[in-house]
This record gives C-alpha cells, structure tokens and sequence, in this order.
C-alpha cells in the first residue's frame, strides 16, 4: 500500500491533470473499500475526506480529492463558518450508473426514487455525498456543489432555509484551473435558465421560491427545475451582495449555524422535518422588514443579472 501511495504522489508531481500545470497530492493514504463485488474499491484519504470509490482510474479521484480540499475555503467564506476539524467527510464516488443506483436503493430506504430521479449524477444525504462517474467533466461541478450541502450538515447546528442553501451550492459550481479551484462566476446554465424564465415569463414568485426545496422539482419540466436553481442563485447572491441585506444576511447564517436564530425552521439532521412557513418570518427578522420592497428589488435584480449575462433588454 505504502508503494501505490507513492506512485499516486508521483503521478501528481508529473503533472497528471489535464492542463499538465504541477500538482501536489491532498492524499495521505489509500485503503481497500470493501464495496460488495466490485474488485479493487478503496478508500482515498484526505485531511478532510474519505472518498469510497470503485473507480480503477486514479487521475480522477485525485482531482476530486484536490477540489475537495480547496473548496472547504469557498464555503467557509461563503458561511462565514470556519470548518471545525472531525471525522472524515465520506463522499461515494463509484465508477458506473448501476453501482450509484444499487447504494441508492440500499442505503435511501424509501426515499430512493427521490434520489434516483436526479439529474446531475450525485446528490448530499447528511454529511455524505454519493455520485457516479457517468457526467464525465461535470462530476466535479456536481462534487463542488453537493459538497456545499455536505459542509452545510456538518457545521450548521439548525437547518437553513433550502432555497438559501441550494442558491449558495450552485455559486460553487464554476470549477476551474483543471479541477483545483472554484471561481466567482456561476456556470452558463444557470444564467440561461434564469434568462429563459425572465424572457418566458416563469420567475416563481419570491413567496412561492421560498417554500420549495429541490425535491418538490425532481418531476417537473427540465426548464421549471432549472429556473428553480437559477433563482436560488439569485437570491443567495442578491442578499450577499446588496450593502442594505448583507450584514443581516451574515447574522442570520451565524446564528442559525451556532442554533441560536432568533426563529428555527428546525434541526439540520438527516430525515429531520422543517417549517417552511417560518422562512419569510427568518428574513424578516435578520434582513429586512418591508417585505413589498424585498420583493420588488430581487425582483429587479434577477432581470438585471439576466440582462447583464445573457443580452436581454436591462430592466427600465
């Protein structure tokens, strides 16, 4: 095993991704995963994660290992929550469809339908992230995304309302530098689809947004459902980004990672329930009181981003 580590180590110094820049290894050792039939499973271990995977080809582990690591920092930035050191965050990186769909059924019980119907090969229970090898370069986009989610079950004692926390797991998807970094700017599909809902005229309504998670979309048309996580994106950087909102935003993340938010949707377990009715009134406490305001202003700023990105008429 010692060898295997040191070729893995060599393989990074010699430059193995793709824009052939050098890399160093985040991995400090590789185990055996004793994943059911499936001949030659192990386990990647970094300071921060154990990646279980059945893939033979090392290049790709390693790069996800790598993207792992660097995006603690994007998503404790975008927290404002400093990782807390612990167990190791498990990921399930398997090499085919079949094999993501048969830990899905075994280990989802019956919500597996749910989990099976999505659509980018990966998703977050708890602290795990499970996905399949099958989105080819996408994996990592997906990776930087779920693992938001999984930063999000680790540090955060309460739960955060689900469309704040699915809008700031896709500000994580632009992954860049050959898979080492995550960049500010959101990937093209999102902008087209938030594009596609200003100029088609399908915006949800920001009280109707705010009582949704993505899976009450997982059976709806591809253009709702990617309208949904565009808007999501919208709202995260709409209250991260305007001077009025933003401290109250902070606030609010703070205490609702520390479990001392003025108003609890609920705890932040696997299989906990929450209230969604209560997410208005959450804003309302931290970020603003004239709701009608809100409403008008995000609704400008999605027209906004849209025009900005996409070329549509800015709003008057």
């Amino acid at each position: 095993m010692k060898r295997q580590i040191a070729v893995l180590v060599a393989l990074l110094i010699a430059g193995c991704t793709r824009d052939s820049r050098p890399a160093t290894t985040v991995v400090h050792a590789v185990d055996q995963w004793p994943a059911g039939s499936v001949e030659g499973a192990r386990v990647f271990r970094t300071a921060t994660y154990a990646i279980h995977t059945t893939l033979a080809d090392d290049e790709p582990v390693l790069r996800m290992a790598t993207l792992l690591e660097s995006a603690t920092a994007r998503y404790a930035a975008l927290t404002c929550v400093a990782p807390r050191t612990g167990r190791p965050l498990p990921v399930y990186y398997f090499a085919t469809y079949d094999q993501w769909a048969d830990y899905t059924r075994r280990t989802t019980g019956p919500m597996a339908d749910v989990y099976l119907r999505v659509f980018n090969g990966g998703y977050a229970i708890g602290e795990r992230v499970v996905c399949w090898h099958g989105s080819g370069a996408d994996v990592l986009s997906t990776i930087a995304h779920e693992g938001f989610h999984q930063y999000v079950a680790r540090h955060f004692a309460r739960r955060l309302p689900p469309v704040i926390e699915e809008g700031m797991a896709v500000a994580c998807e632009n992954v860049r530098g050959g898979g080492t970094d995550i960049g500010d700017e959101p990937v093209p599909r999102r902008v087209a689809a938030l594009a596609a809902a200003v100029a088609d005229g399908y915006l949800i309504p920001l009280d109707t947004l705010l009582l949704l998670h993505a899976g009450d979309l997982s059976d709806r048309p591809d253009a709702l459902r990617e309208g949904f996580y565009a808007q999501c994106w919208a709202l995260a950087t709409f209250l991260q980004s305007t001077p009025a909102y933003r401290d109250g935003f902070r606030r609010m993340l703070a205490d609702v990672a520390a479990g001392t938010a003025a108003i609890d949707l609920g705890a932040n377990r696997e299989g906990a329930t929450y209230n969604a009715g209560l997410i208005r009134p959450l804003l309302q406490k931290y970020v603003v009181r004239e709701w009608a305001t809100l409403e008008m202003e995000f609704t400008r700023w999605q027209r906004e981003l849209a025009a900005r990105h996409a070329s549509l008429p800015a709003p008057e």
